[in-house]
C-alpha cells in the first residue's frame, strides 16, 4: 500500500469508497468506534492524546473525538488513505477500537489545532 504525504492545508485528494447517488466523494474519511466505561476527563484527555500521536506515526490525521459518556462510547473520526490503515493504526498502538468504517461528513468537522 502506497501513503503519501500531504503538507498542512493541501488539498486531500483521497476518495471516500462508499458513495452517495448525485453526491461527490467526501475525503477517505473513517469513524473509529472503542467502548469506555466511564473513564475520568484525564483519562479521556490522555486517550485523544494517545490517538493523535499515533495518527502522526502512521501519516493519517485526527480530526475529532466525541465521546457519549450514556453509552459509554467514544467515537474518533480520522482521514487516512485506507480504512485498512485506520485499523492497523489501531491495532498497532492499542487504541482499542473495534470498529472501523466508511464516513460521510455533512458540513465542515472542526479544525484540529496544531
Amino acid at each position: 500500500m502506497r501513503v503519501s504525504r500531504i503538507r498542512p492545508g493541501a488539498a486531500r485528494p483521497y476518495r471516500c469508497p462508499v458513495d452517495l447517488p448525485g453526491e461527490p466523494s467526501q475525503a477517505g474519511r473513517f469513524l473509529a468506534e472503542r467502548y469506555l466505561p466511564a473513564p475520568t476527563a484525564e483519562a479521556l484527555v490522555s486517550l485523544v492524546e494517545g490517538d493523535r500521536a499515533a495518527a502522526r506515526a502512521m501519516s493519517i490525521r485526527h480530526i475529532q473525538t466525541i465521546y457519549v459518556p450514556a453509552d459509554e462510547t467514544c467515537f474518533t473520526l480520522f482521514e487516512a488513505p485506507s480504512l485498512e490503515l485506520v485499523t492497523e493504526t489501531s491495532d498497532r498502538f492499542g487504541l482499542g477500537y473495534r470498529r472501523v468504517v466508511p464516513a460521510i461528513v455533512i458540513g465542515s468537522p472542526p479544525q484540529e489545532s496544531p
